[in-house]
């Protein structure tokens, strides 16, 4: 053993950091780690019920909490703002009326609402995974259950967040 090695008091300060680095990766260097088990790697899903607008560089979550009526439509004074000329100013309204239950209104728009391409005519609950369209515009709904979720694939995809989403 060197003199180092005993006292690191003795060393001087520049040397003995120097010393320690090098210690660190000789056995960062002999340390194999272990491939993970899928099972084990968490995933970061968020369980609040909302819709999703598919974008060609990403997504935007439009949350579903706080209130128990959305507006649906192309007014500024919308819950969530759809800016496409074939969505009424107020087009439809989505209600949560128990908790968990949510439902689709046509406030009489003149192109209709759709769930899974079938035209809503009246109040209609939704599920996790519906496609609600609008005009031109296809959303996604998920009520928030985690069973939905569980054998989904996840993807690393960007995602955009508004307080106050505009799909244009």
């Amino acid at each position: 053993m060197t003199s180092h090695d005993q006292n690191p008091a003795m060393i001087p300060w520049k040397s003995y950091v120097q010393y320690a680095a090098l210690r660190s990766r000789q056995l960062l260097s002999q340390r194999k780690p272990a491939q993970p088990n899928e099972d084990d790697i968490p995933t970061a899903i968020d369980c609040r019920p909302h819709l999703v607008l598919h974008l060609p560089d990403g997504m935007i979550h439009f949350w579903l909490q706080n209130q128990q009526n959305w507006r649906i439509g192309r007014s500024k004074d919308c819950d969530i703002v759809l800016s496409d000329q074939c969505v009424s100013r107020y087009h439809a309204a989505i209600q949560l009326l128990e908790p968990g239950e949510f439902y689709l209104v046509d406030l009489n728009s003149y192109n209709g609402s759709f769930i899974n391409e079938r035209r809503v005519r009246e109040i209609s609950r939704l599920h996790s995974g519906d496609r609600l369209s609008f005009g031109q515009i296809e959303l996604e709904f998920y009520d928030g259950t985690p069973q939905f979720f569980k054998n989904a694939a996840v993807t690393a995809e960007p995602t955009l967040q508004s307080s106050t989403p505009v799909a244009r």
